[in-house]
């Protein structure tokens, strides 16, 4: 069985994973190639990250109907209806760091901050990933917020044991943060548990992140609801940048499905192949 460990992009998902190795001695596994050289791949005792041991498709195949629990990180939309604990924290400063690992990490590719708000990137956008994992009925779930791992409770400690099934021993929480800064500064950057309003989260962002993700904004208390409709012009901008990402979203997808097929169609094809030459007369010896 696999339990994943989901969360939009640097929204507290290796914080939740240093939890479960310092507190719990478990490792996890990631669903995607890091292509990023450090010591927190190579050494699990920093936040217990394991290389998977074989081909992603044969792990999760075999993790999937082991009955042993495999923890597996993911910032990809939901695959089956495989146990979950999801980290969730304001949006407008996950985008905000989400962008700041663009610049150090992928630097061939730097959406702006107003591509990621709209959803303009991979793991979409931060309201329709929270939906996708945490609005499902009969999939057995575990949502978390960001500010509460910080500095995490016995309370909620024994909370995510007992969700988890860990019967092995327990440790108290200690952030190891500064350690852990030390080792890789880009990567671990102190995270503000309340978002503010600085020079790079403009007004026009914060007009936008509220027209597209107000309602999830509110729900989960990170702000409340705007008094205030915003400019009609602005409104309207705002729905057809939004309708361009939903489009290019959907044709990308069609675009992958199809390229399956055909992947699937030349493996096919390649098969009876084999089994033509194999049925073949060999050629005469001349």
């Amino acid at each position: 069985m696999i339990v994943w460990l989901a969360s939009y992009p640097r929204s507290g998902n290796t914080l939740l994973r240093t939890i479960l190795k310092r507190c719990f001695g478990i490792d996890s596994f990631a669903d995607e190639a890091i292509h990023v050289d450090s010591p927190i791949r190579s050494d699990s005792s920093f936040v217990g990250h394991r290389e998977l041991p074989q081909p992603w498709e044969r792990f999760y195949e075999a993790a999937t109907r082991s009955p042993e629990t495999f923890f597996v990180k993911t910032h990809l939309l939901p695959r089956d209806c495989q146990p979950y604990v999801y980290v969730v924290r304001d949006g407008r400063s996950a985008v905000r760091s989400y962008r700041k690992y663009y610049e150090r990490y992928v630097p061939d590719h730097r959406p702006n901050l107003y591509q990621l708000i709209a959803g303009d990137d991979v793991y979409g956008d931060w309201s329709s990933h929270y939906d996708a994992w945490v609005e499902r009925a009969d999939v057995k779930g575990m949502v978390m917020r960001f500010e509460d791992l910080t500095t995490i409770s016995d309370e909620k400690l024994e909370d995510l044991r007992v969700f988890i099934g860990h019967r092995g021993p327990s440790q108290p929480w200690n952030n190891p943060f500064d350690a852990l800064a030390e080792v890789e500064p880009g990567f671990f950057r102190k995270g503000s548990t309340r978002f503010s309003v600085d020079e790079e989260w403009p007004e026009l962002a914060e007009h936008l992140f509220r027209f597209i993700h107000g309602e999830l904004l509110a729900r989960l208390r990170y702000a409340d609801a705007p008094s205030d409709p915003i400019p009609t012009e602005w409104a309207e901008l705002f729905g057809w940048a939004r309708g361009l990402v939903e489009r290019n979203r959907f044709l990308a997808k069609t675009c992958d499905e199809r390229l399956a097929l055909i992947d699937r169609l030349s493996d096919e094809a390649q098969k009876r192949l084999d089994i033509i030459h194999r049925l073949s007369p060999a050629s005469p010896v001349r």
